[in-house]
C-alpha cells in the first residue's frame, strides 16, 4: 500500500523533529527505588487481550515495512525467511564492567524511552510516546510502548531503528507479541469470548484469518508468549493458585506442557530447544530439548534472562542481586553451557544492568546505571563495550529516566 499524501506529510514531519541536546543541567532526577520497582513490574506476567489490537497494529505496520525487516521477497511475493549468518567467536572469559571512559559507539540512535518526557528517543529524534511509559518491546522493525494505564502505541522504525512517522494508537497493550524472523512468523495471545487463545500467523498475512493457527488456552491463566519454535508458540503460564508452567501451543491445535522448566526465556526457532529456569527456594538455569529432556544439569548459581534471536546464545545473571539491577552478566552457549564472555562490575560505585536484550544475534543491549549516570550499553561477544545512547543525568530522588526496549 502506498501512503496517502497526509500520511506522507506526517512521515516527513516526524523525521524533521529535533530534540534539545540532553544535558546534566536541570535534568530531572531518578530514583533507584523507582528503577527497581519498575523493573520488577516489567517482569510480571500479564493477561493481554490483543484481538483487534494486533490486527490493527500489523495492518498498518506491514505495508510500511514492519514485517519485512531483515527479509527478502520470495518469487511468489511472500516474504522469505532471512538467511542466518553465524559468526565464530573465541571464548573471552571475564571482563570488567564499568561505564567510566567508555567510547561512544558509531551508532547512538538505539531507541530508548525517556520517562521524563514520555517520549521515544533515537539519536536527535524525539517522538511522543504514551503517558508514564512502563515497558517497550522491539519487534521486526517496530517498537511497542506500553504505559502504566495499559495504553500502547506502535512505532514503525526505519532501517536505522528510528521512529518513522506518527505512531499507531492501539486499544490494548500488546507487549505479548513475539516474532521469529527466521521462520517468517509472529505470535500473540488474544481473547476469544471469555477465554484466551494463542495465535500464530505469517508475518505478511496477519489479517488473513484462514492463515492463522488459533489454539485455545486453559481457563483462568495468564499467558506470555516467549518465542516461536518449529512445533509452535512457547508461552509462560501462571495461575491464580500460584502455579507456573511452560506451554507449547502447537501448530496442530494442541496445548502441551514443556517438561523440565518452570519459566522460559527463549526458544531456538530451528531446533525447539527451550532455555529457562526452575523455580523453588532458589532459581536454577535449565536448557531442555523439544521433548522436555534436560540437555545438561541445572545450574543453581545462574538465572537465565534472554536468548539471542537465533537461539545460539543466552544471557545469565547471578541468582541474587542487591542492587537496582544485575552487577554481572554472562553470555553462555545455549547448547553447551560454555561461557563466551562474563561482564563483572568491580567499580565503585558499582554498575547495575537492567532491561537486558539483544540488538541482533551477536550483540547485547542493556541499560546501565552507575552513580548519577545512566546510559544504554552495547556489549559485544568479543568482550568490547560501548555506549549506544548519550549519558543521562540522574540522582537518587526522582523517576525512571531510561526504559530500554526488549526484543
Amino acid at each position: 500500500m502506498t501512503p496517502t499524501d497526509p500520511q506522507a506529510d506526517r512521515l516527513r514531519d516526524a523525521l524533521t523533529q529535533r530534540a534539545d541536546t540532553l544535558t546534566h543541567d536541570g535534568a530531572p532526577s531518578i530514583s533507584f527505588e523507582a528503577v527497581q520497582g519498575r523493573a520488577g513490574r516489567i517482569r510480571r506476567n500479564r493477561r493481554i487481550g490483543a484481538g483487534a489490537g494486533v490486527a490493527a497494529a500489523l495492518a498498518v505496520a506491514a505495508p510500511l515495512g514492519l514485517a519485512a525487516s531483515g527479509q527478502l521477497a520470495a518469487d511468489d511475493g511472500r516474504l522469505a525467511p532471512a538467511a542466518p549468518v553465524e559468526r565464530t567467536y573465541e571464548p573471552v572469559g571475564e571482563v570488567d564492567l564499568t561505564t567510566v571512559g567508555l567510547p561512544q559507539g558509531a551508532r547512538t540512535d538505539v531507541p530508548w524511552i525517556d520517562v521524563r518526557r514520555d517520549a521515544v528517543v533515537a539519536g536527535d529524534l524525539v517522538v511522543d510516546a504514551v503517558e508514564m511509559p512502563q515497558d517497550a518491546v522491539r519487534w521486526a522493525g517496530g517498537l511497542l510502548v506500553t504505559g502504566d494505564a495499559g495504553d500502547s502505541r506502535l512505532f514503525v522504525l526505519d532501517e536505522l531503528g528510528r521512529p518513522l512517522g506518527d505512531p499507531v494508537e492501539l486499544p490494548a497493550a500488546l507487549d505479548a507479541l513475539v516474532g521469529a524472523p527466521s521462520l517468517g512468523e509472529v505470535g500473540w495471545v488474544q481473547e476469544v469470548g471469555a477465554e484466551q487463545a494463542a495465535v500464530l500467523a505469517p508475518d505478511d498475512e496477519v489479517l488473513a484469518s484462514d492463515e492463522h493457527v488459533v489454539v485455545q488456552l486453559p481457563s483462568l491463566g495468564g499467558f506470555t508468549p516467549v518465542g516461536i519454535g518449529p512445533a509452535g508458540l512457547v508461552l509462560n503460564a501462571t495461575y491464580p493458585d500460584g502455579r507456573s508452567e511452560v506451554l507449547l501451543a502447537g501448530r496442530d491445535g494442541t496445548v502441551t506442557t514443556v517438561a523440565g522448566v518452570d519459566e522460559a526465556v527463549g526458544v531456538d526457532p530451528q531446533t525447539g530447544v527451550v532455555a529457562g529456569n526452575l523455580s523453588g527456594d532458589r532459581a536454577c538455569a535449565v536448557v531442555v530439548g523439544a521433548a522436555g529432556e534436560q540437555l545438561r544439569a541445572p545450574d543453581c548459581d545462574l538465572v537465565l534472562r534472554s536468548m539471542s534471536p537465533d537461539g545460539r546464545w543466552v544471557t545469565a545473571t547471578g541468582s541474587d542481586s542487591d542492587g537496582i539491577g544485575d552487577r554481572s552478566m554472562t553470555v553462555l552457549d545455549t547448547a553447551t553451557g560454555e561461557v563466551q564472555v562474563a561482564w563483572l562490575s568491580r567499580s565503585n560505585p558499582p554498575t547495575d544492568l537492567t532491561h537486558v536484550g539483544w540488538e541482533d544475534a551477536d550483540t547485547v543491549l542493556a541499560a546501565a546505571f552507575q552513580g548519577e549516570e545512566a546510559s544504554v550499553l552495547r556489549l559485544e561477544l568479543d568482550g568490547s563495550v560501548e555506549r549506544a545512547t548519550p549519558v543521562v543525568s540522574m540522582d537518587p530522588f526522582g523517576d525512571l529516566a531510561v526504559v530500554l526496549p526488549r526484543p
